[in-house]
């Protein structure tokens, strides 16, 4: 009967940790959408194994000791479903546990979801790391919001806002083939002869001078703006070309975009 005893009382601790992890969890992902470690999964993956040990141990306990409060027993049992329920959650639905890309995905989740101040300061150690110069903050506060939503990773969101930071930037050579050309050199052309009189320099005012340029050129604005990637970023995959060309600045804008033209006209 001491032994049953024992095994009833391990039964209910074991209840109550898991369901305060599991509390733990839902109100970190409500309140800190920071990552949880690997560690932390780890201890959950430990407790329900753990819970399925002392169901088996003690399986014959629920009829052996009828003096024991019934809620040491419910309690035990409510706590191991609340780990299976939290881990079939996070390893089917968010797929944490057993899934990369999955990790990948609930990781930009928390990106997305991270506070602006909070995430710019995680971001300064990598860039620092790249040699890039973060000093100011209103600029790194920018190249944090374009890139936020495609980043899965702080590292991937540090390699992709290099082209921010460099002087000269640095052209994909099958990207530069086939935008840098003078066919696509004139839509650049005019984009560099009429950027300096728009007053309106947000994302919607750029929008809407590109597509009336694209109209008036009669051809489709995502040429223009392939071309303006490759010129801007070096790259024909980067945040929206408006939000690039917002965040660079109108000066640095003219200066890529005329370094381009001059690399068009050396026929490199």
């Amino acid at each position: 009967m001491e032994t049953v005893l024992i095994g009833k009382s391990a039964l209910f601790l074991f209840g109550l940790v898991p369901l305060a992890l599991v509390g733990f969890i839902y109100a970190r992902i409500l309140f800190d959408a920071t990552p949880l470690p690997w560690p932390f999964w780890s201890a959950i993956l430990g407790i329900l194994l753990g819970g399925f040990a002392l169901l088996h141990r003690y399986r014959s306990a629920w009829d052996r000791a009828p003096g024991l409060p019934s809620f040491h027993i419910e309690t035990g049992a409510a706590g191991l479903l609340a780990v299976i329920l939290a881990f079939f959650l996070f390893s089917s639905g968010y797929g944490v546990l057993f899934n990369p890309e999955k990790l990948l995905w609930l990781n930009q989740q928390y990106i997305m979801a991270y506070p602006e101040e909070k995430l710019v300061e995680a971001m300064h150690p990598f860039w620092e790391k790249r040699v890039f110069d973060a000093s100011n903050r209103r600029f790194i506060s920018k190249v944090t919001a374009d890139l936020r939503t495609r980043a899965k990773t702080l590292v991937e969101m540090a390699d992709a806002s290099a082209f921010y930071f460099q002087q000269e930037v640095e052209y994909d050579p099958a990207a530069a083939a086939k935008f840098l050309t003078p066919e696509y050199g004139s839509h650049l052309e005019a984009v560099v002869e009429r950027i300096s009189g728009i007053g309106d320099y947000t994302k919607d005012g750029l929008e809407t001078f590109l597509r009336a340029l694209a109209e008036e050129r009669g051809t489709k604005l995502k040429w223009i703006a392939q071309a303006l990637r490759v010129a801007l970023t070096g790259k024909t995959i980067s945040p929206g070309i408006d939000e690039v060309m917002v965040t660079l600045g109108k000066e640095r804008v003219i200066e890529r975009i005329e370094r381009a033209l001059a690399r068009i006209g050396a026929g490199n």
